[in-house]
């Protein structure tokens, strides 16, 4: 009996011996880099450099090097298997050995080695502060292996390629915000980081893809490929067909990879509550309101002008957000700003360093007074009312709008 039981051990251990010594291609669980794929191409377009003398040599090419992510997930046996360089081989190899500890990968539920295979291209034509980054990054773009979710949240864009590796470096901060109604942009453009406490940030809100983002796949026939969707992120691919008025080329695939958002970016997020209208308040302003237009005395009489743009305002106990209806077919663009405001009393507030006078008509209507600046007082009507029903559409809201032609007549008083 004890030589029986003796002998199983050795079997066992044998078999996980030999479970250790193999190394998987393709095991049941593959091993992970921590913070998943997008995480790894991060940690590698973070640490590599062009090396100078190749770059200033205008040295480039792919250097494909093999690795072994074994039992205990530390990397070993790295090995280059192709390159144009031997400093270029240099480089990537010192950037693998510096990774972190990976999860490592199991089959039948026993920890096991893998190997992996990544391509790095160096194109000296195309680095960006040194590093030869914008073609990493295209390796990572065309895979289709990462995920096949539907994007939903936000999630912030990371880099933009062309076809022929080529990195587009966009002077603003681009965010998509995915629901299952629809998708909504939105640009940050240069000059104001989302990082900084909020104050007067200028923001593009826009509906330009007009449907919400479902995972295609990046070989699906279709003018919009959405693939390698997870939980850290996705990859959208697009054709574009001219290129007059635009930083990119035309009658080319255009590749944005977008990264999910966490809560460091409170800008967007307060700017996502308050058009969902979840940021509340407890102040008599609290909610959206829409701009009826502006009273003018003629000849004795107040005359109330519809503006010439429309313009909604949303607060609550700390902020207000302008958003202008810029009107444009079919992109229903808005501009937003979003800056403080103090509450002085019920009838008066202080925006943009300005004390504002506040004449209320209902508890759904009031008059605003305020100096435009060169000493002429300016009295605005404006209703509570639903935002633009784009961005209710993609918010899932459903408050009714009002306008000059359809003023519900309980918001007067009447």
């Amino acid at each position: 009996m004890k030589k029986a039981l003796f002998t199983s051990l050795l079997f066992l251990v044998s078999l996980l011996a030999a479970a250790h010594d193999k190394v998987y291609d393709a095991p049941e669980v593959v091993a992970e880099f921590p913070g998943g794929t997008s995480a790894l191409w991060k940690f590698i377009v973070n640490n590599i450099k062009y090396p100078e003398d190749c770059r200033k040599e205008n040295k480039g090419g792919r250097v494909v090097v093999m690795f072994v992510i074994d039992a205990q997930g530390n990397v070993s046996v790295p090995e280059i298997i192709k390159s144009p360089d031997s400093r270029l081989s240099k480089e990537v190899m010192r950037v693998i050995l510096l990774m972190p500890r990976w999860k490592p990968a199991q089959d039948k539920g026993v920890n096991v080695s893998m190997r992996f295979t990544i391509p790095v291209t160096f194109n000296a034509k195309q680095t960006h502060g040194g590093k030869g980054t914008g073609n990493i990054y295209s390796e990572y773009a065309r895979q289709d292996n990462n995920g096949t979710d539907n994007p939903r949240g936000l999630f912030h864009l990371m880099r933009t390629l062309y076809e022929g590796n080529s990195s587009h470096y966009q002077d603003y901060n681009q965010y998509k915000y995915c629901t299952d109604s629809a998708t909504l942009q939105l640009n940050i453009y240069k000059g104001y980081n989302a990082t900084d406490p909020i104050l007067d940030y200028h923001v593009m809100l826009s509906d330009n893809d007009h449907a919400p983002f479902n995972y295609t796949g990046m070989n699906a026939n279709k003018e919009k490929k959405i693939f390698n969707s997870n939980k850290d992120g996705f990859t959208m691919m697009w054709y574009h067909q001219d290129s007059d008025h635009s930083p990119y080329p035309g009658q080319q695939y255009i590749t944005e990879l977008y990264e999910t958002c966490n809560d460091s970016i409170p800008l967007m997020r307060k700017i996502i509550s308050m058009i969902s209208r979840k940021s509340g308040g407890k102040n008599k302003f609290a909610g959206c309101w829409y701009r009826l237009g502006v009273l003018k005395d003629i000849e004795g009489m107040d005359m109330l002008i519809e503006g010439h743009q429309k313009l909604y305002q949303i607060f609550d106990d700390t902020h207000y957000l302008h958003i202008y209806d810029l009107e444009r077919k079919p992109d229903s663009r808005f501009y937003c700003i979003l800056r403080d405001v103090t509450y002085i009393s019920d009838n008066e507030i202080l925006q943009y360093g300005s004390k504002n006078k506040i004449t209320w008509v209902s508890d759904n209507c009031f008059k605003l007074t305020f100096d435009r600046g060169d000493g002429i007082m300016v009295t605005e009507v404006w209703l509570r009312s639903g935002l633009p029903s784009v961005i209710q559409h993609a918010v899932g809201t459903h408050e009714p709008i009002v306008s000059i032609n359809n003023p519900l007549p309980n918001y007067f008083g009447q």
